[in-house]
């Protein structure tokens, strides 16, 4: 393992958090929401949501309960980021095999049981109409 000192960095490479580095690589600050807390719960969004970034859960069972309680409040167009997902076996195959579903306009068992009962009928009727990418990002 390599260890690198402070001074090792750049000012500008050496920001705290992900959203530091966000509002000020892509000067985002007016366009974010940044959500720091512990989930689940996943909270409510009131406006449609644009960007999806997770980048602390990214496991089969985190992929399906973000996705179970997001798909109903995602915008048209819009993206999901899981961080580290294509690098996990069991996510990468998750992934692979949720997709296609999706595409056909169906919510597979194992993400509807992720889907709360109040937001089943608007779940279904987003991935009714839209179209899902999958993109392996592995850098």
């Amino acid at each position: 393992m390599l260890a690198f000192s402070e001074a090792a960095f750049f000012a500008e490479e050496r920001l705290p958090q992900f959203a530091d580095y966000l509002r000020q690589r892509f000067d985002l600050a007016a366009q974010r929401t940044h959500i720091q807390t512990s989930m689940p719960p996943l909270p409510a969004m009131a406006v449609p949501i644009d960007l999806l970034f997770s980048d602390f859960m990214h496991g089969p069972n985190d992929i399906l309960q973000i996705l179970g309680t997001c798909l109903s409040g995602m915008a048209a167009p819009s993206s999901i980021f899981s961080y580290s997902a294509s690098t996990s076996f069991p996510s990468y195959a998750l992934l692979e095999l949720l997709v296609p579903q999706l595409n056909q306009g169906r919510l597979p068992r194992m993400l509807l049981e992720f889907v709360p009962q109040e937001k089943r009928a608007a779940t279904e009727a987003f991935v009714a109409v839209s179209r899902f990418d999958l993109i392996h990002m592995t850098e």
